[in-house]
């Protein structure tokens, strides 16, 4: 910088984000806050950054010229922000344009609404300095127009451990709520509990009576009982293959054993004859 040599040429931004939460209650609040601290380079006018003082070396023509692309930017973005400070300071304005640049999106949180912004104005009381003191003072007028209105910021974040139980709650509410609803629609005897091997058992029964009987049926209560009916099929399916494998293998017998081999047999070459038909088991995750 030509007007002070000492000041950055760039914007410095540092964010401290923190959060608190008790280790003591279990409701899961936490409570947020945001602390953001901006160095922001100073403006300056392009005729006064080019020449500067008279003992001052300004360097090669492509030192100009560099100065001059960093001025203009910092001069651009500082615009910006002007724009952002003066928007939201007017109440007629409905639209804030915070995404003119990389600086206000950043400081969006940071400028109005629930925050707390302090503005430090650094200011020079030379004489050769007055245009620059003035355009700040100018700015911290309107930065004091800005209205902010800080509150507490808290949220509910539960745990895993904590999930998990609300999870199993809910769950628990859930099957009570449907209990109810078969009660009053004269279905109690819907269970929505896992099975155990009683119940297994009892499917068991129910689909060996019905392949047993020339017109069975089976009375199917819910989701969970087609699915375990399915699996008790399929058990004793793979139960009479494994027995028929086995006739099978050991031979031809003779006597009132033999008309049962042979029907086993039959049996096998009716199950190879259809053999494209494809059962598929619709089994309970």
């Amino acid at each position: 910088h030509q007007l002070n040599t000492p000041w950055s040429r760039s914007h410095v931004t540092y964010i401290l984000s923190l959060e608190r939460r008790s280790r003591v209650d279990s409701s899961g609040i936490v409570i947020k806050s945001r602390l953001t601290m901006v160095d922001l380079a100073g403006s300056e006018r392009l005729k006064k950054a080019a020449t500067g003082d008279a003992n001052t070396s300004i360097g090669s023509l492509a030192a100009k010229e560099q100065l001059a692309r960093e001025s203009k930017a910092i001069n651009k973005s500082l615009t910006f922000l002007e724009q952002v400070v003066m928007a939201l300071g007017s109440r007629s304005r409905a639209h804030i344009p915070h995404r003119s640049s990389r600086l206000t999106s950043v400081l969006r949180d940071s400028l109005g609404g629930n925050c707390k912004t302090v503005l430090i104005a650094n200011i020079r009381t030379d004489e050769a300095s007055l245009e620059e003191t003035l355009s700040t003072l100018r700015f911290a007028t309107r930065m004091s127009s800005v209205s902010t209105s800080a509150s507490v910021n808290s949220e509910v974040l539960l745990s895993p451990e904590a999930e998990l139980q609300k999870c199993y709650a809910e769950i628990s509410e859930l099957k009570r709520e449907l209990v109810m609803h078969d009660q009053l629609a004269n279905r109690s005897s819907v269970s929505y509990e896992p099975f155990n091997e009683q119940l297994r058992a009892d499917v068991r029964r129910q689909v060996s009576e019905y392949l047993a009987a020339d017109d069975g049926h089976i009375e199917v209560t819910s989701l969970r009982h087609t699915n375990e009916i399915f699996a008790q099929f399929k058990v004793l399916y793979l139960e009479q293959e494994a027995r028929l494998e086995k006739v099978l293998r050991a031979g031809p017998r003779s006597g009132p054993e033999a008309e049962s081999d042979l029907q086993l047999r039959e049996l096998r070459a009716s199950i190879e004859l259809n053999s494209g038909v494809e059962v598929v088991y619709v089994g309970e995750e």
